[in-house]
């Protein structure tokens, strides 16, 4: 879907999406890109952004161990008739008890669709709420673990004790300050608790480095439930209830 190895410059990954740098992003085939599993494809210029979630950097680190392969030069060959495999529908969680999920954050509720960035706003990562920060503390929005801190430390995957899949993404393109201004307080695997202070970061010298702060909560596995819906607007502290999952 992008072109063939020789149409690949540059792999990269944030804590969403593959980036791709193409040579020429006309040989690009977006719906070859969602078989693959990604939810969504943005493209940016020679950028390719690919959606695929949390796992992406299971994604990256398979597909360039794949391209030192020398079967990545003939991929058609390797394609031929092979058929995506059917996934079995989840059952839905929607007759167990809502998750409420506390805000993650102080500051002001951003909805989801207002958030500028497209991976985001349009909802193909999950259902979720956006808010726009006070202060420079990220705080765990339920009991649960903490599935992977990312290497760049501006955003967190969390699972709760009731299986709730949740990402928790600082600012926009953030990745791109590749952990500056950003310190974790937890490591992978940690059981957390409501509350538990997660990351600290330099509100001021993420603003002055030009980067926007509005940090997204979402339920990366919104397709197990019946349900995603905001319960605040306007200001809210961090521990109050922000979203019911059911």
């Amino acid at each position: 879907g992008l072109g063939g190895k020789e149409n690949i410059s540059d792999v990269d990954c944030c804590a969403t999406r593959l980036r791709i740098t193409v040579v020429n992003p006309d040989l690009v085939q977006d719906n070859l890109l969602k078989e693959s599993g990604a939810s969504g494809v943005i493209h940016k210029g020679n950028g390719v952004q690919i959606i695929y979630g949390p796992q992406v950097s299971v994604v990256k680190s398979n597909f360039e161990d794949f391209l030192d392969t020398a079967a990545s030069n003939d991929v058609d060959a390797l394609l031929g008739d092979t058929q995506a495999p059917v996934q079995e529908k989840k059952a839905s969680k929607s007759e167990s008890k809502p998750t409420e999920l506390h805000s993650h954050l102080n500051g002001t509720i951003v909805p989801l669709e207002n958030v500028e960035d497209e991976a985001f706003s349009s909802k193909v990562l999950g259902e979720g709420v956006a808010i726009e920060p006070k202060d420079n503390k990220l705080y765990a929005p339920c009991d649960g673990k903490v599935d992977m801190v990312f290497d760049t430390k501006h955003a967190i995957n969390l699972v709760s004790n009731d299986g709730c899949e949740i990402l928790l993404h600082i600012g926009i393109d953030t990745v791109k300050l590749d952990g500056k201004f950003f310190e974790a307080h937890v490591t992978d695997g940690q059981e957390i608790h409501k509350g538990d202070l997660l990351i600290s970061f330099d509100i001021n010298g993420i603003k002055e480095a030009g980067f926007k702060l509005t940090t997204p909560m979402i339920v990366c596995n919104t397709d197990d439930y019946s349900s995603v819906n905001v319960t605040a607007k306007g200001d809210v502290k961090a521990g109050q209830t922000v979203l019911s999952v059911k």
